[in-house]
Parts: C-alpha cells; structure tokens; sequence
C-alpha cells in the first residue's frame, strides 16, 4: 500500500517513506511519554525535548536539501508537505526578511500536544525544536519559540524563529 510520501508493506512490517523507514506513534503515547518527561525531569524535560527535536530537524533539514536542492523556500515547500501527510497538522509559515530575517509557523491540530491535559503552560518543545534544526540547516543558527499552545486554550500552536543578524535576498 502506498499512501503519498509513505510506502507501507505489510509482509514485512515496514513503513518507508523519503526520509528512511519510519513508524507510527499514537498523540496519546506520545503524550503520556512527555508528561512522564517532566514528572521525572520537571523543566529540564523542556531542554530535553527541545534538543532531541534539533537533532531531528537537522536531519529533516538534510533530506530535504538532498530531495529539492538548495533553495531553502522550496526545502521548507517539501518539508511542509510532508508534515502534513505524516500527521503533524496543518502548517503554515510566514516569513519576514530585512536586517533580521523571521520566520513565524501555525500550526492547526498540532499533533504533538494533541492529548496533553492539565497543561500550565506551552508544551510543543518536542516541535520548537524541530523547527529550529530544519531551520539551523537550511538558514544557519536560530533561536525557535513557541508562542501560542494549544495547552494553553489557543486555538493553534504558533512558534517564531529569529536570526539575528541574518539578511537573506
């Protein structure tokens, strides 16, 4: 079975996809692992989660420039569209450029906060992260935040990245 970027054979029990093999994770698990991160490891869990999400979306950010080349717009086009078939939410990013370069990402039924309760405060560190490696790849370092969380009552999960410094055009 084939299901866009996702190539699933059942005989073998493997899912593959551009990126490599990849395998599937309930927003209920992955929740449960989160709030057991930081029951164990309270606010270093955030630290954690962000500098996991790095590692992740450097590579991300790799496989991209490999599968479109170097235009990084067109890198964030193919990375955004795989997201969205892997089940993230909807995602939407803008982006401003001058002496500092910023980027801002929306994202709707954000998959990594889908089913945490009792939140205090924004949780997608996981995704910031994320964010930040594609980011760190494609544009150089950055600094990504998440500034509305679902968690917190928001209707969406909103992140900004900032380059400082950075012009690009």
């Amino acid at each position: 079975m084939t299901s866009g970027l996702f190539k699933h054979d059942p005989v073998k029990g493997v899912i593959d996809s551009d990126i490599g093999r990849v395998f599937l994770m309930g927003s209920s698990a992955w929740a449960r692992l989160k709030q057991s991160l930081f029951r164990d490891y309270s606010t270093g869990a955030a630290s954690i989660l962000y500098r996991a999400g790095i590692d992740y979306g450097v590579v991300h950010g790799r496989h991209a420039k490999r599968a479109v080349g170097d235009d990084p717009l067109e890198a964030i086009g193919y990375l955004t569209k795989l997201a969205n078939q892997a089940g993230w939410g909807r995602i939407k990013i803008d982006m401003t450029q001058g002496s500092d370069m910023m980027l801002m990402v929306t994202v709707e039924d954000c998959v990594f906060c889908a089913d945490i309760r009792n939140s205090n405060g924004v949780m997608c560190y996981d995704f910031a992260g994320i964010i930040a490696g594609i980011v760190k790849e494609l544009f150089g370092e950055n600094m990504a935040k998440e500034t509305k969380c679902r968690c917190e009552g928001a209707s969406v999960c909103e992140f900004s990245v900032v380059f400082a410094g950075t012009s690009r055009g």
